[in-house]
């Protein structure tokens, strides 16, 4: 055992179990365990005895011990050509390695370079694809794409730019597309696509294209087939292109086109079109006019034909006609004057114009002429005239004529103006107006003013005083524009009259109608106008007034006496002390005879402070007309007897107020004369027949209680030439009402507009039924008179026409009667209707004349027909002298302004004599006929032979 074991031996006991244990193994050939643990020794082992012994060492003792004669391991055995072969191998793996990275590091910038160009091919694609959208928008295109196979329906920007939407036509679905088809478009585009599936044709459609905004354009698209992605399945492509504004322009092209064929067609004036030297086209007012049945058969012909031989200067008419087109072929337009042939041969001048027009790539004229026999007779007829005016400016008397040139110097100066400017003719041409004016106070701004307001408004219209030879005159001038046939402005024109002795006589008349001529104060109408104008200030500030109505006492019998001189003279002194008496407020008037009156006007607020008020006034009035007056050698006495009426009370009138102060006058005369008294009816009573009145008249239109009474009118040789419609209420109650008892109370209710449309339109049914029964018995008009509140209204004319129609009337039928304050109400609006009227035929009429302003100045401007004298003026014209110098004054005037004269209130063969003799053209009054209703009319005056009867009798 020794040699195989060594070492510390740590127990007897164990040393004999390790040996008896190692025989074992030896025998068993098992692996056994040594209890050597450690030694401080070396152990050494022989490894080929152990082989020898075909023992292994175990590995516990393998590491502890050295292994002698241990034979070499395979790879000690083998090192050299295994280390020469890892060497090798490792050399080799080196370059492989070395060459993949090399591969690979070529690989990679192969891919890199790849990417790169795959990036910017992406890149390129993007901006060819971000132009192409740019492009379709700027163009006004989209695109998309059909894959039917698949149901993907793609499309660009443009398409999404064009339906006015952002986000993607429905998930990429066709239906997205054709929401924005109208009906009618979407069945044509699904029509297109299955043709052209079917025939693999592209096609091409108009259609609608709805937008989100809700507008629509009108598109073109183009529809073609190409090879889908997957390179056999045919896909759908469109091209869509905005054309709205080109369809647009197209069709108003064609809608002018057309519009300018049909002007070309239906026109009145001859039209052709030349090409080169024959017809291209005519209408068929050439044809017409030149005799030919039809414009083809015109149009077949040389235009040589249409001409004669030779024109009236004695050149050939083919030869002037090529120059003529020469010259509008290079000019562009040329007009000039022919004489064409018609078909039978008869000649007309004619005046043409050519113009050049593009036609078909090259040019054609475009022939306008117009016959021109009518033009040069007019101008013949002119120049007559023209002569012939200026004979009648040259020798008119009263109008001074000047014209200007569009500088504003003088070119023309009639014989009056140098009358009435003391200028003569060659010192005024070449001047301007301004230097007419310039030594009279003019201002060159006023002037200017003048001159700009005539070219605005077409006229400005002036009065000055002019000094005539020592004599003051007034004048009445005008400035209107002067225009040339193309409306350009030429000049002004200067007409001014010599108004002075109108004027004077329109004073007179106005003096005459208003006032009293022996003392001097207002007469009755002026101060029943005041009167008038005083009863609304009362009612509109709630304060009260008075009237003092004044008789003399005993005046009769000085006058009887002593002779009208003494009788006048006390009268002026009476006007005298009354006016010095009063308040400046206060208006005194002269009634006539002995009678004055007097307004105070707003005395008070409360009634007891009023009548207190008048109460003294009239004691002053008395007293002061009771003192003596001397008047020549004697010394004369009268007194008063003054009635007094406070108003307003109630709803009484001016007249219901003048005669309540009568009727207290009479009272103070019956109680014994130089006395006052006041007037005290029941209010109360006053104001239920008042309202009744109104009450009842509410339903009278529509119970049938309005009456038209109808007052005959006659001319100077006593036919009938007309009569005036006179209303009248047929009261259940109260029998026959006449207007002047309820017509103020109409107007206050506002029912006078449908009493007035009724009296208009039943007076010329009425008048259109007299016609149609006596039609050569009836001429003239029917006049209806017309209240203030009816003419205010806007629509008056309408309410005129309207009874015209209703009544199936001429217009030239009806006179419409208004009083002078009706007519100066808004002078500029009085005179637009009356001229809207006028102009179907209406008369107008101006009734009451001489009791209103009666002006001359206002009259001349109304465009009114007649005037109809008052028959307070007629009823006395054969006793008082006034009376009939005014009528001859009024009958003279209207003359010599172009008016007719109707006198009212004719009553007696006198006053008609008196009337004709002064020239006063028609009449009415009882002396002709009484009023009367329709049935007792057409029984006195229409069948002929109570006309003659009639006219025998009158």
């Amino acid at each position: 055992v020794d040699g195989v074991l060594g070492g510390y031996v740590t127990s007897g006991i164990r040393q004999g179990e390790a040996a008896a244990g190692l025989l074992a193994h030896f025998l068993n050939t098992g692996e056994f365990q040594t209890p050597l643990t450690r030694s401080p020794n070396e152990y050494l082992l022989d490894a080929r005895a152990m082989a020898r012994h075909q023992l292994v060492v175990p590995s516990s003792i393998r590491r502890l011990a050295t292994l002698l004669h241990e034979p070499p391991s395979f790879y000690q055995r083998y090192r050299v050509p295994i280390l020469s072969a890892l060497i090798v191998v490792s050399a080799l793996f080196t370059l492989s390695l070395v060459a993949f990275l090399v591969v690979l590091s070529r690989k990679n910038r192969q891919i890199e370079q790849r990417s790169n160009a795959f990036a910017e091919q992406a890149e390129a694609a993007s901006r060819v694809r971000d132009s192409l959208n740019e492009a379709q928008r700027l163009g006004r295109q989209g695109s998309w794409e059909w894959d039917r196979a698949q149901g993907v329906f793609t499309c660009s920007e443009g398409l999404l730019f064009l339906c006015n939407t952002t986000r993607a036509l429905a998930g990429e679905r066709v239906d997205g597309f054709l929401q924005h088809l109208p009906g009618s478009d979407r069945v044509a585009f699904m029509a297109a696509i299955e043709k052209v599936c079917k025939h693999s044709e592209p096609i091409e459609l108009v259609h609608r294209l709805s937008r989100e905004d809700g507008s629509t354009l009108t598109v073109r698209e183009a529809i073609r087939l190409h090879t889908g992605r997957n390179g056999s399945i045919p896909e759908l492509i469109g091209i869509v292109h905005d054309i709205t504004e080109r369809h647009v322009a197209e069709t108003r092209l064609r809608e002018s086109e057309e519009k300018y064929r049909r002007l070309f067609e239906l026109s009145e004036d001859p039209m052709w079109l030349i090409v080169g030297s024959h017809f291209l086209m005519a209408n068929q007012a050439a044809a017409n006019i030149l005799g030919y049945g039809s414009v083809e058969a015109l149009t077949r012909l040389h235009p040589s034909a249409l001409s004669p031989e030779t024109q009236p200067d004695g050149q050939a008419s083919r030869d002037m006609a090529e120059r003529m087109m020469s010259i509008a072929y290079r000019e562009g337009y040329h007009r000039f004057e022919w004489t064409h042939r018609k078909q039978d041969g008869s000649l007309f001048p004619v005046e043409v114009s050519l113009t050049k027009i593009p036609y078909e790539g090259g040019d054609a004229l475009f022939c306008i002429w117009r016959d021109t026999t009518e033009i040069n007779a007019a101008y013949r007829s002119l120049e007559d005239k023209t002569a012939y005016l200026d004979g009648i400016l040259s020798s008119s008397e009263k109008v001074a004529i000047i014209a200007t040139d569009a500088d504003g110097r003088i070119r023309y100066y009639s014989p009056s103006a140098e009358k009435l400017f003391n200028l003569p003719t060659d010192r005024a041409l070449g001047t301007t107006l301004m230097d007419l004016h310039r030594h009279r106070e003019v201002s060159e701004q006023r002037y200017m003013q003048g001159l700009e307001q005539a070219r605005e408004s077409g006229e400005f219209r002036f009065t000055m005083q002019l000094d005539t030879n020592g004599q003051q005159r007034q004048v009445d001038g005008r400035i209107s524009p002067i225009h040339k046939h193309n409306d350009e402005f030429a000049g002004y024109m200067l007409m001014c009259e010599d108004v002075t002795e109108q004027r004077r006589a329109t004073e007179l008349i106005e003096y005459q109608a208003t006032y009293d001529t022996l003392t001097e104060l207002p007469n009755r109408r002026l101060f029943m106008q005041q009167l008038h104008q005083a009863l609304a200030r009362a009612r509109r500030h709630q304060h009260l007034s008075a009237v003092l109505f004044i008789d003399l006492d005993n005046f009769k019998t000085i006058n009887d006496s002593l002779g009208h001189p003494i009788g006048d003279t006390l009268l002026r002194d009476v006007a005298k002390r009354i006016r010095e008496t009063l308040r400046e407020e206060d208006t005194v008037a002269r009634l006539g005879g002995d009678e004055f009156v007097i307004l105070a006007a707003e005395l008070a607020s409360s009634r007891d402070e009023a009548v207190s008020d008048a109460q003294a006034l009239a004691e002053k009035v008395r007293q002061t007309l009771a003192l003596p007056y001397p008047v020549d050698a004697h010394e004369l006495h009268v007194t008063p007897s003054i009635g007094i009426a406070v108003f307003p009370s109630a709803d009484e009138s001016a007249d219901d107020i003048l005669r309540q102060a009568d009727t207290a006058m009479y009272q103070a005369k019956e109680s014994g004369r130089n006395a006052v008294r006041f007037f005290l009816p029941s209010m109360q009573r006053a104001a239920e027949n008042r309202m009744g009145t109104i009450s009842h008249l509410r339903h009278a239109l529509s119970r049938n209680e309005l009456q038209l009474y109808y007052q005959p009118q006659f001319n100077a040789a006593r036919e009938l030439c007309g009569a005036e419609a006179l209303l009248r209420w047929q009261h259940p109650e109260r029998g026959t009402v006449m207007p002047d008892q309820f017509i103020h109370l109409a107007e206050e209710s506002g029912m006078i507009l449908a009493i007035g449309d009724w009296v208009m339109r039943e007076a010329l049914s009425q008048f259109k039924r007299w016609r149609e029964y006596a039609p050569d018995t009836l001429h003239g008009r029917v006049a209806v008179n017309v209240s203030a509140l009816q003419f205010r209204q806007a629509d008056f004319v309408t309410r005129v026409k309207q009874a015209l129609v209703d009544s199936a009337a001429d217009p030239a039928w009806l006179t419409l009667e208004m009083t002078e304050s009706i007519l100066l109400q808004d002078v500029d609006g009085t005179i637009e209707k009356i001229q809207t009227l006028k102009g179907l035929g209406v008369r107008f009429s101006i009734d009451d004349f001489g009791t209103g302003y009666s002006s001359l100045a206002y009259l001349k401007r109304l465009p009114v027909d007649e005037i109809k004298i008052d028959r307070s003026f007629v009823r006395d014209i054969l006793t008082d002298a006034n009376d009939a110098a005014l009528v001859d004054t009024i009958l003279t005037m209207a003359g010599h302004i172009g008016l007719e004269a109707v006198a009212e209130g004719v009553e007696s063969e006198e006053a008609f004599a008196f009337l004709s003799e002064r020239g006063c053209p028609v009449f009415q009054g009882y002396h002709f006929g009484r009023p009367c209703s329709a049935d007792s009319f057409r029984e006195q005056f229409l069948p002929p032979l109570h006309k003659a009867a009639g006219a025998k009798a009158y």
